[in-house]
């Protein structure tokens, strides 16, 4: 049929089969509450031809319906039109539109198939049902030119998303995903602008692998309620934020190996934490910023993570384990976290940033050094915080740092009755393991100052010679000559204790022995050697 103007069916009913394949229809097409009565028959719109605008607002269609490889030069408006068959399908399979397709408040009972639909303008969908529980939503390669409306939308089923490409953005505020177990998949959607899923529900599972978010990406207040799967947003990319404000997971989220540009995860404290069992961040690489702030987590998975800005955790809490081996941060905030409890569960290995803090007030960085002493023993995230203070001009931390890495390695992994060990406690006790070479001196002054007080008379000590019996003594520098090795003084030479005091003669070997330990560790502290 060939009309050269408008076509008008509004209201009509048609009670049996129904065929406007190939159809030409110069200027409009209305169908606006027309009845397509029979639900054996198929209402066959494939291949007809609009110059404007097709309308079949409120129409009701029984039975299959078929709109694959119509064109439509303007706008589609299908505004709360029904398609009640709970099992024909309504095909709109490689329909054309050139102007916007318009299914706001429609009804498909049965499956919709919008699989490689080319919809120049927007497609709005707002409050539309898709009510069947076992047949797919197919949205599958769609291509949308302006934006796509599915806000408040209710898909009982499952929905394929898949490969859709939208130019705008894509409105999903309110939607509904209600099947506990079919897939709301959105597997390599491209979006345009940004994606808005704002108090969404998600009953079942979610894939947005592999999706492209030219834009935001907002979930705010959204509710992953599938306890059992994952939230899978693994190789996502985002060029703008992606925000999961106040959001509900019940069960694992992923955002493994994804490309972002600022990535905040936020509960609050007026409507609770954000609760996640699992947090998966493996290999995802942040542009700028990283939040994540009043959550609850049973495990962060981040090992090679990468964030080119500012990572900030605040009133987080993890419960069960942490992996941040060999991420990459460029400043660090760890404020009021708590970590894990057992030293295995918290893997820092090959973590580097260039700054990290815990706080502004006085002693927050100790928990800097409590947190690293609580993970599992590596030297490498000790020498990553040491250098981090040291670049930041704080010599004090830095050394407190090496101390409790040195004493770690004794407690974990020294044998007690190892040579290491015993050498381990020497060091701290007399230098600090270097960080503290005036300690030698102090030992050394406390040992000179008790040989004085051994040696304090002159009958506690006789000449080596009788011809020295009458030179002068002097216990100050009886003791420094006993004391000091490669030094003589001559006092040592020349006195010796009484022969009849054992316990003079045998402090003297101590007190000589001390100086060969002191002064050569305190040197070696003093130049560096020990450090």
């Amino acid at each position: 049929m060939k009309v050269g103007r408008i076509a008008f069916f509004r209201k009509a009913v048609f009670a049996g089969p129904v065929r406007f394949r190939g159809a030409e229809i110069t200027d409009q097409f209305v169908a606006d509450e027309a009845e397509f009565k029979n639900a054996k028959a198929k209402a066959d719109f494939d291949g007809m031809k609009v110059g404007r605008t097709a309308f079949f607002r409120k129409a009701v269609f029984a039975g299959a319906v078929d709109f694959s490889g119509a064109e439509i030069i303007g706008n589609l408006r299908a505004n709360e039109a029904q398609f009640n068959h709970p099992e024909a399908e309504a095909n709109f399979n490689g329909m054309k539109v050139g102007g916007a397709a318009f299914f706001e408040k429609a009804v498909f009972a049965g499956p919709a198939n919008f699989g490689r639909a080319k919809i120049t303008g927007r497609f709005m969908a707002d409050g539309a049902e898709f009510k069947n529980a076992k047949e797919e939503a197919n949205f599958n390669g769609m291509k949308v030119g302006g934006t796509a409306f599915f806000e408040k939308a209710v898909f009982a089923g499952p929905v394929d998303f898949g490969r859709a490409e939208i130019t705008g953005r894509f409105m999903a505020d309110g939607a509904k995903f209600k099947h506990a177990k079919a897939e709301a998949n959105f597997n390599g959607m491209k979006v345009g602008g940004g994606a808005f899923l704002r108090k969404a529900v998600f009953a079942g599972p979610v894939n947005f692998l592999g999706a492209e978010i030219r834009g935001q990406f907002i979930a705010e207040e959204a509710e992953f309620k599938q306890a059992e799967t994952t939230a899978n947003f693994n190789g996502i990319k985002v060029s703008d934020i992606a925000l999961f404000q106040n959001t509900v997971f019940e069960g694992l989220l992923s955002i493994a190996e994804a490309e972002l540009l600022d990535l905040i995860i936020q509960g609050s404290r007026e409507k609770g934490p954000s609760v996640l069992k699992s947090l998966d961040l493996s290999r995802t690489a942040i542009q700028r910023k990283l939040v994540i702030e009043d959550a609850q987590l049973g495990e962060l998975m981040a090992p090679s993570l990468q964030v080119a800005g500012p990572t900030t955790l605040n009133r987080v809490r993890i419960e069960q384990a942490t992996n941040l081996e060999h991420a990459r941060f460029l400043t660090l905030t760890l404020t009021e976290v708590t970590w894990p409890g057992q030293s295995d569960s918290v893997r820092l290995e090959g973590m580097t940033y260039e700054h990290i803090s815990a706080g502004e007030k006085e002693g927050d960085w100790k928990k800097l050094l409590e947190w690293i002493d609580g993970a599992a023993y590596n030297t490498q995230p000790y020498s990553q915080l040491e250098a981090s203070f040291r670049a930041d001009g704080y010599p004090e931390r830095t050394d407190a740092v090496y101390v409790a890495l040195k004493q770690r390695e004794r407690r974990e992994v020294l044998p007690f009755s190892s040579l290491g060990w015993w050498k381990n406690v020497l060091l701290e006790k007399l230098v600090r393991y270097g960080r503290s070479a005036h300690w030698a001196l102090y030992w050394s002054a406390l040992v000179v100052f008790i040989g004085v007080l051994v040696f304090a008379r002159r009958k506690d000590v006789e000449p080596r010679k009788a011809e020295d019996t009458s030179r002068p003594y002097n216990p100050l520098w009886y003791s420094l000559d006993l004391f000091l090795p490669f030094v003589p003084l001559e006092a040592a030479e020349v006195w010796m204790p009484r022969q009849d005091s054992r316990f003079r003669r045998h402090y003297a070997r101590l007190h000589t022995i001390l100086g060969w330990m002191l002064i050569p560790i305190g040197l070696a502290a003093i130049t560096g050697i020990i450090k």
